[in-house]
């Protein structure tokens, strides 16, 4: 399928390991210009962007922490400075940080890492990186969030609070910016197994009978539907949530 992607800049963020590295990883194959981000894992988003780039591919890493705005137009800057003539066509944010914790364990204030990541980081983006694509006319963007967001869980009360914003946000400035030929949609994950669950044999099984296709998700499953919603294949698709989750929740 053409993507449409190829010479395309493309930020995905959190794209050290796990999910962000199939993105990135994916995006390449595409022939897309990546932008790898990362915030502590310097060393391993460093080793993807040498492997992309011995494959034959334009990549480059940024750091930052999203929840600074500060930071995030520094990193404009670093990408400006890796890409001189090159717009900023896309951004997948798949940067998050979460505890598993109820209301009440937690600590006056300790929620506010949470919220500052997975809400106030999509906005500090979107502040920073959607000027330059509303002067191109023309820009995808994707958030990645989980189907606690849509559906609630006590265990996973702060960042599913915030990540719902998150989601709101994306549909308010889809129907803002869709007249400069902009895009933005989310997708709303099921538990995805990105080899560092810590689940043993038995709790892992049970969680996957509750799932209809009886596994859980690879980072390539979330890889492909992104590729979806940032290709050509897409260009009526904006406001939206897809469900990547193996039928855990079915929401109409």
């Amino acid at each position: 399928m053409e993507t449409g992607l190829r010479g395309k800049l493309i930020l995905v963020t959190g794209s050290a390991k796990g999910i962000g590295r199939a993105i990135a990883t994916a995006l390449a194959k595409e022939g897309a210009r990546v932008v790898v981000h990362c915030y502590r894992s310097q060393n391993e988003a460093a080793a993807l962007v040498q492997a992309l780039r011995e494959s034959g591919h334009e990549a480059a890493m940024v750091r930052g922490d999203l929840s600074d705005l500060n930071a995030v137009r520094d990193m404009q800057k670093q990408i400006k400075a890796h890409f001189p003539e090159v717009s900023l066509y896309g951004v997948v944010n798949n940067a998050g940080w979460y505890s598993s914790k109820r209301l009440l364990e937690y600590r006056a204030g300790e929620w506010r890492r949470e919220i500052d990541v997975n809400f106030y980081g999509l906005v500090h983006l979107l502040y920073v990186f959607l000027p330059e694509m509303i002067a191109n006319r023309e820009g995808k963007w994707v958030n990645i969030v989980g189907d606690v967001s849509r559906v609630g869980d006590p265990n996973l009360v702060m960042i599913g609070a915030a990540r719902a914003a998150a989601i709101n946000l994306i549909k308010s400035v889809a129907q803002e910016y869709g007249r400069f030929n902009l895009h933005f949609n989310a997708i709303a994950l099921g538990l995805v197994d990105q080899g560092y669950l810590g689940l043993d044999e038995a709790i892992r099984e049970k969680v996957i009978k509750r799932y209809p296709l009886r596994r859980l998700g690879r980072p390539e499953d979330v890889a492909d539907a992104v590729m979806y919603l940032l290709s050509k294949r897409a260009d009526w698709v904006t406001g939206q949530v897809l469900p990547v989750n193996g039928g855990f929740t079915m929401i109409n």
